[in-house]
């Protein structure tokens, strides 16, 4: 398709042309489908509060126009993904939680199931739970083999992968990533592709092999660029800065990260965004650009503690949902055992 090769604003083109006619026609369903694909278009292209707000839209055709369970659990599936990566954790929880029981309901197989797999995945790893992460990656993974779906299974090996190497097993690491990118060569997404480089990428890195992984981040990083996907151009600049900063190439790490500096602070990437400042504080002050590095370190400090602050809200936030389930889930039970105490004394009565 279109958007799997990173063409991203033809894609978008005959996107919007098959909405207008969709609309014109009163199909529902076929609205629905175009809008969750330009949301995934312009999610891909970091503009993750204009994707959600246009999934919403889409959520409420498919309840207004009653197009069924699946429907719903597939547009629920791609808001969780994007409230995840807006750092939503409690709401990205509820959607993805929901769609599952909803697939699960359904008893079927194909991409929206497994990617709502993925989706929990990357929410548990997220958190910090690694044995629930693997579970579902794994998970998808057979899953999408069983449905032939090499795109699905490309992005479980990825993240499998990239557990592997937060937990220090680069060989393991290296072997996940490099099937994850034949798969995605074979499945013909550039977008995985650039992924799965980026990955190989940070394994080389984690070996102290910079010339290696300033190779395979260039590409993944030329890639992203290629088809304007944002989020990937990102990661792999930061990742190629940093090969580049420890093999003493400080200019180059500066003009890898200026450009991406600027698109961080435009789509609001606040976890890349300080990662850049931190890199560029380290070159300017190699260089002997004290003043330079002095403002990237402020800026830094600055971003990493309006993060930390933020963070410290949403968890509380959280523990005060997770409170309230809990609260609501005691007060069904001590309704259920009321209602079984009263059902048995009018038994008893009426004996």
């Amino acid at each position: 398709s279109l958007r799997s090769v990173g063409r991203f604003q033809d894609a978008m083109q005959r996107i919007d042309s098959a909405y207008q006619a969709a609309e014109e026609a009163g199909a529902d369903e076929l609205v629905v489908d175009a809008l969750n694909i330009q949301a995934s278009i312009i999610d891909a292209q970091g503009e993750h509060q204009r994707a959600l707000d246009m999934l919403n839209r889409a959520r409420r055709k498919v309840i207004t126009a009653g197009l069924g369970d699946v429907k719903l659990a597939t547009i629920g599936t791609n808001i969780g993904e994007i409230h995840r990566m807006l750092g939503n954790h409690a709401e990205a929880l509820e959607y993805l939680k929901d769609a599952y029981d909803r697939f699960k309901a359904a008893g079927i197989n194909n991409r929206a199931v497994n990617s709502n797999l993925i989706g929990l995945g990357t929410l548990y790893a997220r958190i910090g739970k690694t044995t629930e992460a693997v579970r579902f990656y794994e998970e998808a993974r057979e899953s999408s083999l069983a449905a032939g779906d090499k795109l699905v299974v490309s992005a479980a090996l990825n993240n499998l992968a990239g557990i592997a190497l937060r937990q220090g097993e680069t060989d393991d690491a290296a072997r996940l990533y490099s099937e994850a990118l034949d798969m995605a060569v074979e499945a013909g997404s550039l977008q995985y592709q650039s992924d799965n480089l980026d990955g190989l990428g940070k394994v080389h890195i984690a070996r102290h092999d910079m010339e290696s992984a300033s190779e395979l981040l260039a590409d993944a990083l030329a890639i992203s660029k290629r088809i304007g996907y944002r989020d990937g151009e990102l990661g792999a600049s930061i990742s190629l800065a940093t090969a580049q900063l420890a093999r003493g190439l400080e200019q180059e790490a500066i003009t890898t990260l200026l450009g991406s500096l600027r698109l961080a602070e435009e789509v609001g990437d606040r976890d890349h965004l300080i990662s850049a400042h931190e890199i560029l504080s380290s070159a300017y002050e190699a260089l002997g650009d004290y003043k330079s590095a002095l403002d990237h370190a402020r800026r830094f400090h600055h971003e990493r503690h309006s993060l930390h602050n933020e963070k410290s809200e949403e968890r509380t936030r959280q523990l005060t949902v997770k409170f309230e389930l809990e609260r609501s889930n005691h007060q069904a039970e001590m309704y259920r055992i009321k209602s079984q105490y009263l059902q048995q004394a009018r038994r008893d009565a009426e004996q």
